[in-house]
């Protein structure tokens, strides 16, 4: 079968006059599935000459990929997530802040190249209004690289599915505090970097801490940090980043699942017990081999916040997952809102666990590949008793 799509798919090619395209086809099943995913190629094949054969294929390739991505879920979830993410092509951020600084007044800008040297330059009377007004530059600067983005809606769809976890989970640690966390669910915003700098109870500063002096130099989301303000903030470049990645809304709702994981630590942190006794007894010794930190003793009970926060993106997901009737849809958007964790997975090799975080090889291949409904959802076998299990907010899970 892999031989006549590989023949149809050429001559598809050959007809539509890409015969440099035709060359790439490879003759692995992985190279096929890698060509068939770039975008020019499948619109190619959908517009070749209306020829049957070609119609056969556009229609054939998207059944091929399924069988594909859910075998290859079941053997390698880190694999399978990463290939969903297509890294687009790079936006400049020195370019936007040239393009951005080019449109101020000469004033404004003065003031503005000010605080880039000294956030103590933000304390100044006439320069926060002018740094605001880079800000919303910068943020209206990339929003027409994607205008669908809508953060407040992504926001909504990450409280809608947290909201469902809290009402089906059979944790008794986590029910018992359902009501609270219910509660600051409630009241959580979403800022793009000009609106939380906008926001009168908001700390200016805070934005050069999290961002960069410039509002673009890191790539990093935080909560606000702030006891009178629930919500969280996205730098100018994380949303880029989410561009970039070739599926920007649903890497923003995992993204935020995990800072909103974050924001309920303080109320429901008193619910570890269970999935940190799991994670301390299985997967200790799997998270001290992913780090090059000495400084850690217990790596289990180091990167429990972070584990805690992605348990929370993974079960948010997959709340949002069963919002969608299409199965196979369903299971793409799942491993899109896990792509944010594939820029290393990209360059062969995961970068060391730090003295917070599990590497990112932990986060899909563990957190996220061991849930028992992920690998129901892509019809895996359960987890044999030789392997070591996933850790869910109950425990244990196979």
């Amino acid at each position: 079968m892999l031989a006549s799509f590989r023949v149809l798919i050429v001559l598809c090619l050959l007809f539509s006059s890409s015969t440099g395209a035709a060359g790439e086809v490879s003759g692995t099943l992985d190279g096929l599935l890698e060509f068939l995913g770039k975008k020019e190629h499948m619109e190619i094949l959908n517009g070749s000459l209306g020829s049957e054969q070609c119609h056969l294929v556009s229609h054939s390739v998207e059944r091929v990929l399924a069988s594909h991505r859910e075998e290859l879920f079941c053997k390698n979830p880190v694999k399978a997530i990463c290939r969903e993410y297509t890294k687009s092509e790079e936006f400049s951020k020195s370019a936007i802040k040239k393009r951005v600084l080019g449109e101020l007044s000469k004033k404004e800008r003065e003031y503005v190249e000010a605080t880039f040297d000294s956030p103590l330059e933000l304390l100044r009377p006439k320069n926060p209004s002018s740094f605001l007004s880079y800000l919303k530059k910068v943020d209206n600067q990339i929003a027409e690289l994607d205008p669908s983005i809508d953060l407040d809606q992504i926001m909504k769809d990450v409280i809608n599915s947290m909201t469902r976890v809290i009402q089906s989970e059979s944790s008794p640690e986590l029910k018992a505090v359902a009501s609270l966390i219910s509660d600051k669910l409630s009241r959580q915003k979403v800022y793009s970097a000009s609106k939380f700098f906008e926001e009168p109870s908001t700390s200016k500063i805070l934005i050069q801490n999290v961002c960069g002096y410039d509002g673009l130099e890191f790539t990093n989301a935080s909560i606000s940090q702030q006891s009178n303000v629930d919500g969280l903030l996205i730098c100018p470049s994380m949303i880029l980043k989410a561009i970039r990645s070739g599926h920007p809304k649903e890497f923003l709702f995992g993204l935020i699942a995990h800072e909103v994981g974050h924001q309920l630590e303080s109320i429901s942190g008193r619910s570890f017990s269970s999935m940190y006794e799991c994670v301390s007894k299985h997967h200790e010794s799997i998270l001290k081999s992913m780090t090059d930190d000495a400084s850690i003793e217990k790596a289990a009970k180091a990167y429990m916040t972070e584990i805690w926060a992605d348990q929370w993106t993974v079960r948010a997901t997959e709340e949002f997952g069963k919002t969608i009737l299409d199965s196979e849809e369903s299971r793409k958007v799942t491993m899109w809102t896990l792509i944010s964790h594939c820029d290393d997975a990209k360059k062969k090799k995961f970068s060391s666990g730090d003295n917070k975080h599990p590497n990112d090889y932990y986060r899909l291949g563990y957190t996220a590949g061991k849930s028992k409904y992920l690998r129901s959802l892509f019809g895996c076998t359960p987890i044999p008793q030789s392997e070591a299990p996933g850790c869910g907010f109950s425990g244990e899970e196979r």
